[in-house]
């Protein structure tokens, strides 16, 4: 069996021009590989779009910077490792190793697995891992409207109130500039979440970037103490790895964050200056073989890797699903909950099913490949280029 075709599609379902549109959810890049036999494999890459399918779709350039078809068009899918080898080589040099390259390549990559389990009868995690799988715990990330702090405080206690009656454990806090513009207000917000829940529940924050230095984010971190985070996700911008590892030493909240690099390189060097206390990524930005290396190389360092997986479509969810029962040190995984964040209607109408929870843990992928389908009908409604 070989690969026949790699299409590009750039999907959308709003205006990107609004305030309203995100690249998490409203738009994305879903790659499609065909082989000569008739199967299928999907991926998803989260980046600019445009940008992605534009450089997948370029031919070869030089000897140093191939095209994606001029590499993988005939290429055995059955053997992902092989496969993922020539397409991160020499060849592709100069646009690949990481950055928006790096990122479409995990599109591509997630696809090639997906064919592989397929090929092979067994789900994507079982080709990563001889070990039983790992139970996944989801978290719920919780996005609330903007407004005065008491109108914050409320939706917040309303959200959590409803995922926990579903029987969900953990719940992630957005605590962003567009919806708490006073960082003054994020550890009250924090303490007063914590005293409703209890302190048995796992609560996390997120602020998304929201300080420039370590001086601009010590005080309120500090100040995060009594709400007991399980961590405090993006305090600093991702390459401020002095910054990282001063916050973590001087304050109490573990810390995460660098959910945005795009691959396993990138990483190392906050590894090794200690900079984080959890390990968070993307395989629909490092591809399934570097996030799945991630989580090896932290778990040799005693450390939780919790995959960011905010995905416009079920196809990188999954993927981030098949690396996360793959690795024992993954105690959380994201989820996004239609009730609480409803709008997503390429998540909710591109690809499925959706993952199943039972008693708040999330049911192991049984199904060949990543376990998706897509609705051909609802790709061709969604593509920009049609």
């Amino acid at each position: 069996m070989r690969v026949a075709d790699i299409e590009i599609i750039h999907l959308r379902q709003s205006d990107v021009d609004t305030p309203q549109a995100s690249v998490w959810r409203d738009e994305t890049a879903l790659i499609v590989v065909r082989t000569d036999e008739g199967l299928v494999g999907v991926g998803e890459a989260v980046a600019n779009p445009a940008a992605i399918k534009a450089l997948l779709d370029t031919r070869q350039v030089n000897p140093w910077d191939s095209g994606v078809k001029d590499l993988l068009l005939g290429a055995d899918p059955s053997e992902p490792e092989a496969v993922i080898e020539r397409l991160r080589g020499v060849h592709t040099f100069l646009s690949g190793r990481v950055g928006l390259g790096h990122v479409a390549f995990a599109g591509v990559e997630i696809a090639i697995w997906d064919l592989a389990g397929q090929i092979r009868g067994c789900p994507v995690w079982q080709l990563l891992t001889d070990a039983p799988a790992h139970k996944v715990t989801p978290y719920i990330t919780m996005f609330t409207h903007s407004g005065d702090y008491e109108g914050v405080l409320a939706r917040t206690v309303d959200d959590i109130d409803q995922v926990r009656a579903m029987g969900f454990t953990a719940a992630k806090l957005e605590l962003l500039g567009y919806n708490m513009p006073d960082e003054s207000e994020i550890p009250p917000i924090c303490e007063a979440i914590r005293q409703h829940v209890g302190r048995e529940y796992r609560l996390l924050a997120d602020v998304g970037y929201r300080w420039r230095t370590f001086d601009d984010a010590v005080d309120c971190v500090s100040r995060l103490g009594s709400a007991d985070l399980f961590f405090l996700e993006a305090p600093l911008w991702p390459d401020d790895l002095l910054g990282y590892r001063r916050l973590r030493e001087a304050t109490d909240t573990p810390i995460g964050g660098c959910e945005v690099l795009t691959s396993f390189a990138e990483y190392i060097p906050f590894l090794e200056l200690g900079c984080l206390d959890v390990v968070q990524g993307a395989a629909h930005r490092l591809g399934i073989a570097d996030l799945h290396r991630l989580g090896r190389e932290a778990r040799q360092r005693g450390l939780p890797l919790v995959p960011f997986c905010y995905t416009a479509t079920t196809v990188g969810y999954m993927a981030g699903l098949h690396v996360a029962t793959a690795n024992v040190n993954t105690p959380l995984l994201e989820y996004q909950l239609p009730q609480i964040d409803p709008g997503g209607l390429l998540r909710s109408q591109i690809a499925g099913p959706e993952p199943r929870v039972l008693d708040g843990i999330f049911e192991t992928p049984t199904r060949p490949g990543l376990g998706v389908e897509i609705d051909w009908a609802a790709v061709e409604h969604y593509r920009v280029d049609r």
